[in-house]
């Protein structure tokens, strides 16, 4: 056999086992993960205006019965006047166009609460289950993309390291459609504890409440010296913008907090005890 032959033979034997040990020429013909993950992600507005950022996720019981359930921070629920809040889902027409309709979502019927809240009141997270509308294509994250314990210590979140996260800043959209607004950060804490709040490097306002959080790792080489591609998981879910108060009475809106550009996350480490609570398998 030629030099050259076995110079290309070796190649190929090296593409194939790149293929096979990382998927990752597989699954660069997929759609980013955050493309995808934008479709998830809707605007969430109370009676008197506030808005606030949800986004739903699977959720099948004990009998395999499938649902969707709307995840935010427990301080959007608490705060809602009324029995019900809107969320802005999302329609094309014949055209392609996008069209957002406000879908009201009951979390009270008298004084009994029908979104569910983790039972630890330090961690502001609530679910509450919606009917999805026929006619729209609502797109529901898997509850298989939550981080749990062990893929935080596996993708090893350390400060410094990007995160990013979708919400409605201060009601701010990415324009047609309502989509939210992707900002990219860093984690800022030390050290990170999943079952606590970590804080993150990045400008968050309100609006931003409820948002999701997530990290999508580069390529690289793993323990073993195998080049591979670590899929994109959600890490939490933005509850909190640090911010202070100022004695600036002329600022602008009236506000007069100081925001610090740090936001504060619940892991999604939490989120998946509320979802075992409320019964998702």
């Amino acid at each position: 056999m030629s030099t050259q032959r076995i110079s290309a033979f070796i190649i190929g034997v090296c593409m194939a086992l790149l293929v096979f040990e990382s998927g990752v020429w597989a699954k660069s013909l997929s759609r980013p993960f955050a493309e995808q993950v934008f479709e998830c992600v809707y605007r969430v507005v109370g009676a008197d205006g506030d808005i606030a950022t949800g986004f739903f996720v699977s959720c099948a019981d004990s009998s395999g019965d499938a649902s969707s359930l709307l995840v935010t921070a427990r301080h959007v629920f608490d705060n809602v006047d009324g029995d019900t809040i809107n969320v802005y889902l999302r329609k094309q027409n014949e055209r392609n166009v996008y069209e957002v309709f406000a879908y009201p979502v009951p979390i009270r019927s008298g004084d009994t609460s029908l979104y569910i809240s983790h039972p630890d009141s330090t961690v502001d997270l609530a679910v509450v289950a919606v009917p999805l509308p026929p006619g729209f294509t609502v797109r529901v994250a898997n509850k298989a993309l939550l981080a749990d314990l062990s893929a935080f210590n596996r993708y090893e979140i350390a400060p410094g390291g990007p995160v990013h996260y979708l919400g409605y800043p201060r009601g701010y959209s990415s324009g047609e459609g309502d989509f939210p607004i992707l900002r990219t950060g860093a984690a800022a804490s030390y050290p990170i504890d999943p079952k606590r709040l970590f804080l993150i490097d990045g400008v968050v306002y309100e609006g931003n409440s409820g948002g999701l959080v997530y990290v999508d790792p580069p390529l690289g080489f793993n323990r073993q010296n195998r080049l591979e591609k670590p899929a994109a998981m959600i890490v939490g879910v933005l509850t909190t913008s640090i911010a202070r108060r100022t004695d600036d009475s002329s600022s602008a809106e009236g506000d007069t907090r100081e925001y610090l550009n740090l936001g504060g996350v619940t892991s999604s480490v939490r989120l998946l005890e509320l979802l075992e609570i409320v019964g998702c398998r």
